[in-house]
C-alpha cells in the first residue's frame, strides 16, 4: 500500500466535520487565525487542562495557581519590555498585497548567474520559489543555488528579489516593525492616558502577583506559581496553513518557579529546586501515575550551580534506581 501524504488542510477539515475546531465566524468569511471549539474540541481541550492542572498544581505542596486579569496596567509592558521590544519586522508586496515576517524569509541565489534574481519564499514553504527557479533559471539546476537569509542580502541586491508569491522582482517594501501586542482603550474617551495592552502572555500576572501569593499562603522559596489563560498576539496570518501556530487569542499554560536571586546561596537553591523535581517524578512513576520523560536542567541552570546540579542528578538517579527498581535509560532523568 502506497504512503498517502496527508497535508494540513486535509486535518483541519477533518477536524471540522468531526466538531472539534470550526473557523470563526465563518458564515460572514471568517477571520484570520481565529478559531472557535466545537462540542468535541472543548471538551479535549477542557481535558487537557484538568490533565494539566492536577499534575502541576494540585499534587504538588510547592506549587499554587493564580487566575490573572486580561488588562494589566501599561506600566507592567513597559517595564517586561513588551512596549519596547515585542515587535516583528514585516515587508509588504506591493504585487500580491500579502505581508511577510522579514526575518523569516529565505531567498534562493546563484553564486555566478547575476543576470538571475533572487527567489524569495518563506522558510516553511520553499515550494513556490523551486517552481520559479525551474521556469526562469534556464541551463542552471537548484543544485547550484545557495539559501541565504533575506536579512542579510545587501540593500543594493534587494531590488533583484521576487517575493513567494509574486512574479516580477523589486516589489517588497523595505521592512518595517510591527507590535505584536493588540491596543485598546479603558474609559469613555479614546486618548493617550486610557490605553491598555490586551496582555500577549499570561506569565507577567504571575510575576507582579509574587509578593501577594507569597504572603498569603506562606510558601518558601523555592516554589511555583500555575496559570491557565488566554493570551494575544496581534501575529502575521498567511491562511490555513498556519493552524494552529498562530492564532491572534489562544490559552496558555504556564508555571514559573521563583528562587532566590543570583549570588545568594545559588548552586545550594537551585540544587534542591531540582531535586524536588526529580523526587516527585521518581515517586509518580512509582506509583504508576504518568509524570514527565526528563525534567530539564536549564531553569534550574544558575551561574556556579551547573556542576552541583549534575552531581545531584547521578546521586537521585542512582537512589531512584535503588529504592524503586527502575531502569536508567541513560540521557537525562527521569528514567
Amino acid at each position: 500500500m502506497a504512503d498517502t501524504k496527508v497535508t494540513l488542510d486535509q486535518i483541519v477539515s477533518l477536524s471540522k466535520r468531526r466538531g472539534f475546531i470550526f473557523q470563526s465566524s465563518e458564515i460572514y468569511g471568517g477571520l484570520g487565525a481565529c478559531w472557535d471549539y466545537g462540542p468535541l474540541g472543548v471538551e479535549l481541550k477542557q481535558n487537557i487542562k484538568n490533565c494539566w492542572w492536577d499534575f502541576m498544581v494540585r499534587s504538588r505542596e510547592d506549587v499554587v495557581g493564580i487566575d490573572g486579569s486580561i488588562l494589566m496596567h501599561p506600566e507592567v509592558w513597559v517595564a517586561s519590555g513588551h512596549v519596547a521590544g515585542f515587535h516583528d519586522p514585516l515587508v509588504d508586496c506591493r504585487e500580491s498585497k500579502n505581508r511577510y515576517r522579514f526575518d523569516q524569509m529565505l531567498a534562493y541565489r546563484h553564486p555566478s548567474r547575476h543576470d538571475l534574481p533572487l527567489f524569495a519564499f518563506m522558510e516553511d514553504n520553499p515550494s513556490p520559489a523551486e517552481a520559479k527557479i525551474k521556469k526562469m533559471a534556464k541551463g542552471a539546476g537548484l543544485e547550484e543555488f545557495e539559501v541565504i537569509p533575506l536579512p542579510n542580502i545587501a540593500e543594493e541586491d534587494q531590488a533583484r528579489v521576487i517575493g513567494p508569491d509574486a512574479t516580477q522582482p523589486d516589489t517588497l517594501t523595505k521592512p518595517r516593525q510591527f507590535n505584536l501586542m493588540f491596543k485598546t482603550h479603558v474609559g469613555a474617551v479614546e486618548e493617550t492616558a486610557s490605553v491598555v495592552y490586551l496582555r500577549p502572555e499570561t506569565a507577567q500576572a504571575i510575576f507582579v502577583n509574587f509578593k501577594n501569593v507569597q504572603q498569603t499562603t506562606r510558601m518558601k522559596v523555592p516554589f511555583g506559581i500555575a496559570q491557565i489563560g488566554k493570551a494575544f498576539r496581534n501575529e502575521i496570518v498567511i491562511g490555513s496553513a498556519d493552524f494552529p501556530r498562530h492564532t491572534g487569542a489562544g490559552s496558555t499554560l504556564e508555571q514559573p518557579a521563583f528562587i532566590f536571586q543570583p549570588g545568594v546561596g545559588q548552586a545550594q537553591v537551585a540544587r534542591q529546586a531540582y531535586v524536588k523535581s526529580l523526587e516527585f517524578v521518581v515517586l509518580q512513576r512509582a506509583r504508576g501515575e504518568h509524570a514527565p520523560r526528563r525534567i530539564p536542567k536549564q531553569p534550574f541552570m544558575a551561574a556556579g550551580a551547573k556542576q552541583s546540579i549534575l552531581r545531584t542528578d547521578i546521586v537521585v538517579r542512582s537512589q531512584a534506581i535503588e529504592k524503586f527498581q527502575l531502569r536508567d535509560r541513560g540521557g537525562g532523568f527521569p528514567l
